[in-house]
């Protein structure tokens, strides 16, 4: 009975999230090795309402009583020596911290609460729901199927039929993502992102950007973005072509490159932007020039990241087929603010 009532809690909590403000915030401190810094030390932050007190004037009562409710759930599951991680009801706790993650977006007064909520929450679901092959068989959210494989299908032809990559597939099942050695009969962990899709927030004032899948967070990156006088504009659009071992071509000379040649900067991938966020020509992508590549303006209006993690967010999302109507396997939003 007490399991029945959280499930209920957490049904009323989900119909708070989804709601979109913008306002701007202050950069978000890096460690050393470019991940986002949790630890506010010395931070304003220190003086706002937090996880474990929402409550203030400035918080919406809403945004306040839905964070509470998922925590006291949370809360349960300590107190009953379970892992929130591993638990059947983990990815509707998931999409509920999730929605509650995007209503601190451009937030300054929600700023601990955000750091804090993915750190101590959204990090360790994502952990085991993106990145391990735990499954969770009594799952009501709809996040997750579960497929056979049979005789003569391919990961690839699989994961067209559920809106993901191969190498997500892979990740899923805890493996190398383009390991190719999989069996008949053999049970897959996949997400339902045919219809639900992939959605990306970058921020650029704080230097981050938020990957989702089917709504539910992946992962934050911290990233770089374009030069005050090649600055990266702001909008929405999506990823219309997904690249390994992109050439490159210079702006200033239009000399082109070839991936690994002395010369060549953009990193082992390339993830295009449609032209429809206002310039053709951007996109996301690693970076092996000079210089620093995440928490700066310093690109020619792209987005940059470390190029182990943009290896990773190129595995996490689908690959596009372009051309009129726009054909994808899933669908795709990518929201760039300042």
């Amino acid at each position: 009975m007490g399991k029945f009532i959280v499930a209920v809690l957490l049904a009323v909590g989900v119909w708070y999230f989804f709601i979109k403000t913008e306002a701007p915030e202050t950069p978000q401190p890096a460690n050393a090795d470019g991940t986002p810094d949790f630890s506010m030390e010395g931070d304003d932050t220190n003086k706002q309402p937090s996880l474990a007190n929402p409550d203030s004037p400035d918080v919406p009562e809403k945004f306040s009583a839905a964070l509470k409710e998922a925590d006291q759930t949370w809360k349960t599951f300590k107190q009953e020596k379970t892992d929130a991680t591993l638990h059947d009801l983990a990815p509707t706790l998931a999409a509920t911290y999730s929605g509650l993650l995007r209503q601190t977006y451009n937030k300054p007064h929600l700023k601990k609460i955000q750091l804090e909520m993915i750190k101590q929450r959204l990090d360790p679901l994502a952990k085991r729901l993106f990145f391990s092959s735990k499954t969770y068989k009594k799952d009501t959210s709809g996040l997750f199927a579960h497929h056979e494989i049979k005789e003569g299908e391919r990961l690839g032809t699989i994961g067209k039929k559920y809106g993901m990559s191969s190498q997500f597939i892979n990740i899923l099942r805890g493996k190398d993502p383009d390991d190719e050695v999989y069996r008949k009969g053999e049970d897959l962990k996949l997400l339902n992102a045919k219809s639900k899709g992939y959605q990306i927030h970058i921020d650029k004032s704080d230097y981050f950007m938020d990957l989702y899948v089917c709504s539910i967070f992946i992962r934050r990156y911290p990233i770089g973005h374009g030069a005050p006088e090649k600055e990266t504009p702001t909008g929405e659009t999506f990823i219309e072509a997904r690249v390994l071992h992109p050439t490159w071509t210079n702006p200033e000379d239009n000399k082109t490159y070839r991936y690994g040649e002395p010369g060549h900067i953009l990193g082992p991938v390339w993830l295009a932007f449609n032209k429809e966020i206002g310039k053709g020509g951007l996109g996301i992508h690693g970076y092996t020039g000079d210089g620093q590549a995440t928490g700066v303006q310093g690109s020619n209006g792209c987005i940059r990241m470390k190029n182990d993690q943009a290896q990773e967010v190129y595995n996490l999302l689908v690959p596009v087929v372009k051309g009129p109507p726009f054909i994808t396997r899933a669908p795709m939003k990518v929201a760039i603010v300042e």
